[in-house]
C-alpha cells in the first residue's frame, strides 16, 4: 500500500469509493459501464494525483463519446472536491449525517442507532442487526463517491421526511453549532432521539425536519 493510499484523496482510494457508490445507487442517463471501466483501470493503475490528472484529460479528449463523457464526468467530480486540497478537514456534521442517512436507506433499516464525534461515526441497525464502523478516511471515501454522483440520478426532493437522507442531514445542520462534541442517535422514520456529550436530549420529528431543512433551501435561494 502507498503512503497515500491512506488518505481520502488518493486516486485509488477515490475511485474505489466512487465505483462502490456507482454499483449501489445506478443512476440513469448515464452510460455506468463505461465509468465502471475507468475506474477499474485507475483502481489497477494506482496513479498519483498527478498522473491521475493527466490521465483524465487524456481520455476525456478519446474519440469513443462513451469513453469521453465518462472520463469528463470523473474529472469534474475530482477537479471539484478533492484534487485542489492536500488533506481536507473533517467533513462537517451535515455531510457526515447525510452520508450514514444515505447508507441506512440503502440498507432498508427501520430503526437504527448512529453515534458520530470528530473523528469518526457507528452505526447500528436493528430490522438486522448489523454494525459498521467509520473512520474519518472511510468518511471521508464513502462522501467522494457520493458527492461525485450527486445529482445524476432521477430528481428527489431535498426536504421529503421519507428518507433518513433528509432527516439526518437537517439534523447535522443543527448540530454543526458545535461540532466537537459526540453524539449518539436512536433514529425512526418518524422522529430522531438526539444525546449530546455535552447537553440535554433533544427529539425531533420529521415533520419538523423537513420544515427545518426546506426554511434552509428558501433562504439560500432568497
Amino acid at each position: 500500500m502507498k503512503p497515500d493510499d491512506a488518505t481520502p484523496f488518493s486516486p485509488r482510494v477515490w475511485c474505489r469509493g466512487t465505483l462502490t457508490s456507482l454499483s449501489e445507487r445506478r443512476p440513469p442517463g448515464m452510460d455506468a459501464a463505461y465509468v465502471s471501466l475507468l475506474l477499474t483501470c485507475f483502481i489497477e493503475l494506482d496513479p498519483s494525483p498527478e498522473t491521475f490528472g493527466e490521465l483524465l484529460a487524456q481520455y476525456a479528449a478519446d474519440r469513443r463519446p462513451g469513453i469521453a463523457e465518462a472520463a469528463r464526468i470523473l474529472q469534474r467530480a475530482w477537479q471539484r472536491e478533492y484534487r485542489a486540497a492536500a488533506s481536507a478537514p473533517p467533513p462537517s456534521l451535515q455531510e457526515t449525517l447525510r452520508t450514514l442517512g444515505g447508507l441506512l436507506d440503502q440498507a432498508g433499516a427501520q430503526i437504527a442507532q448512529v453515534a458520530v464525534d470528530a473523528k469518526s461515526a457507528r452505526l447500528e441497525t436493528y430490522s438486522e442487526v448489523r454494525q459498521r464502523q467509520l473512520g474519518t478516511c472511510d468518511l471521508q471515501r464513502e462522501i467522494a463517491g457520493r458527492v461525485a454522483l450527486r445529482g445524476r440520478g432521477p430528481h428527489l426532493d431535498p426536504t421529503a421526511p421519507t428518507r433518513f437522507e433528509t432527516l439526518l442531514r437537517a439534523v447535522g445542520a443543527m448540530l454543526d453549532v458545535d461540532p466537537e462534541s459526540s453524539y449518539r442517535l436512536v433514529v425512526t422514520p418518524e422522529k430522531v432521539i438526539v444525546d449530546s456529550s455535552d447537553g440535554p436530549s433533544q427529539v425531533f420529528t420529521a415533520p419538523q425536519l423537513s420544515a427545518l431543512l426546506r426554511a434552509s433551501i428558501y433562504g439560500r435561494q432568497g
